[in-house]
């Protein structure tokens, strides 16, 4: 072998090596750790897992896996409204739908979101019970220098109508911490759960704590006329203080007749808070919920660090250890993303695995874009 012939292929092995212990390998080891599941959403023929890595579907009936293909991997978020047409969102001002994934059409607003495009992430979308699409977008951040922890993230609601329409909705204030969780009420009020951080200094140290309340964007249309679509809705927003000024933010999310539910833990104790109105009813739990969903008979599942069960309901406990997502179908089947074993679904006898083998996707899609 010639000393040139050695060299080019010497450097080719380096460079291998380089590529699979920084980027593949971690890669590997993170998909078997987790699936890293955004959400699941449903049509009436599939079930639909959103990852970081892609959107995936899994049919119903014959448990086949596919891939959509045509959305890229850096999908935040997939719902499905009363139609059954899938809506998307990318980290990146673009918002898809599909009923046949052969068919995807894309959306874009009419107008500039934020000149600084890095800080222009689509983070939630919901459907309100008219068919409007719902899209929150993080537009900016102010960096405190003093403490990073106290940055000022900017946010902007979008909403997208049947009709084709977008109308922008200014976030009432910027927000020091993470990222608003989102929810569609009943009365098609925009609900957002907001943590604030707080700094205080005491004697040299630094002691942060956070803060919660309900942000509504609250319709003064016809709610009571959903069936029409109302062009006259007035919007305005006011806002809800959370019960406990303690308390910290674990898992929230809307059962199938709109009710918010939040979890968390206040002074050592765990706690899950339903609202009604503008209270806040507490139900006792004694263990950390991970993740929670609703069943077509209105019954709240939780997962704990046992398994899964109905919420307050003795001798309803389904084994299984951590549980880091949970759907519950049209069909009452029980899906979620276990930390090991990725995605599984119970159909009230037993647990049944499905292999994605994403890692296959990820690699092919690191080389068709490396060369």
């Amino acid at each position: 072998m010639s000393k040139k012939k050695y060299i080019i292929i010497s450097a080719c092995i380096v460079v291998f090596a380089l590529v699979y212990f920084s980027i593949i390998s971690p890669i590997y080891e993170n998909y078997k750790d987790a699936t890293n599941v955004k959400n699941f959403t449903e049509d009436k023929e599939n079930v639909f897992v959103n990852t970081f890595y892609g959107l995936f579907k899994i049919n119903k009936v014959n448990n086949e896996i596919s891939q959509v293909k045509k959305i890229n991997n850096y999908i935040h978020k997939t719902v499905a409204d009363k139609n059954y047409e899938k809506w998307v969102i990318t980290y990146y001002d673009t918002l898809y739908s599909f009923k046949n994934e052969q068919k995807v059409t894309k959306y874009h607003p009419p107008f500039k979101i934020n000149k600084n495009q890095y800080f222009n992430e689509w983070m939630n979308i919901k459907i309100d019970q008219i068919g409007t699409k719902w899209i929150l977008v993080k537009t900016d951040f102010t960096e405190d220098p003093r403490d990073p922890l106290l940055s000022l993230w900017t946010y902007e609601l979008y909403s997208y109508d049947s009709f084709g329409n977008w109308k922008k909705y200014p976030f009432p204030e910027k927000i020091i911490g993470g990222e608003p969780d989102m929810f569609v009420d009943e009365y098609d009020n925009i609900i957002f759960l907001v943590t604030n951080m707080h700094k205080k200094v005491n004697n040299n140290v630094t002691e942060i704590t956070s803060s919660y309340k309900l942000l509504f964007l609250e319709n003064y249309g016809a709610p009571g006329d959903l069936g029409e679509i109302n062009s006259f809705r007035n919007r305005e927003w006011s806002q809800l203080d959370f019960p406990s000024r303690d308390f910290s933010l674990n898992n929230s999310f809307t059962d199938k007749k709109h009710n918010i539910w939040i979890t968390g833990s206040s002074n050592g104790n765990y706690n899950i808070y339903r609202l009604q109105d503008t209270d806040f009813i507490n139900y006792a739990v004694s263990k950390e919920i991970k993740a929670l969903d609703s069943d077509t008979n209105g019954k709240v599942w939780i997962a704990t660090e046992d398994g899964i069960e109905i919420l307050n309901e003795k001798n309803s406990l389904i084994p299984k250890k951590e549980i880091l997502k949970m759907f519950i179908d049209s069909n009452n089947k029980k899906w979620i993303e276990e930390r090991r074993n990725g995605i599984e679904c119970y159909d009230g006898k037993e647990w049944k695995s499905y292999d994605f083998e994403i890692f296959k996707y990820v690699v092919k899609d690191f080389f068709n874009n490396l060369f």
